[in-house]
């Protein structure tokens, strides 16, 4: 049976090793996830954080998304987006 996209880019993404990726691959995606990574932590301490903290809080249903930072997040979960 002929896998659908979304398979296709599952299992390339499960075989996949970092070291066969090309350099300028590596190299953005290391950018990127920087950047994602700093924009988290500069964004806790921002103007109405805890604005956007409860309102994202009210996204979709269930628990299963994760949450970097904030005063009490260790445990905190965010419902998945509709």
């Amino acid at each position: 049976m002929a896998q659908n996209s979304a398979e296709t880019l599952v299992d390339h993404a499960l075989n996949l090793r970092w070291a066969n990726v090309p350099d300028a691959a590596r190299e953005r995606a290391l950018a990127f996830l920087y950047d994602t990574l700093a924009v988290g932590v500069a964004g806790v301490g921002a103007a109405h954080a805890d604005a956007v903290l409860t309102m994202a809080q009210g996204w979709g249903a269930g628990r299963v998304a994760g949450l970097l930072g904030g005063p009490a997040c260790a445990c905190l979960r965010l419902r998945r987006p509709l």
